[in-house]
């Protein structure tokens, strides 16, 4: 889940934007499968290898527009 949230000021020659946003808010465990280590012929078993994905990822910044 993301938590986004902007403020925009306008001026006579321009505009200036704020944001904040909050990727991971509730911190969940984020898997992607990276690759496949092996597979047993006999039982057809699948050994794969996970990567974790993103922590907690707080972000802000400015747009000046003129």
């Amino acid at each position: 889940m993301e938590f986004p949230c902007s403020k925009a000021f306008y001026f006579k020659r321009g505009k200036l934007s704020l944001y904040v946003e909050v990727l991971n808010l509730f911190n969940r465990e984020n898997w992607r499968f990276d690759r496949v280590n092996s597979v047993n012929a006999a039982t057809l078993k699948v050994s794969l290898t996970r990567d974790s994905l993103l922590p907690i990822l707080p972000t802000a910044g400015f747009v000046l527009e003129f």
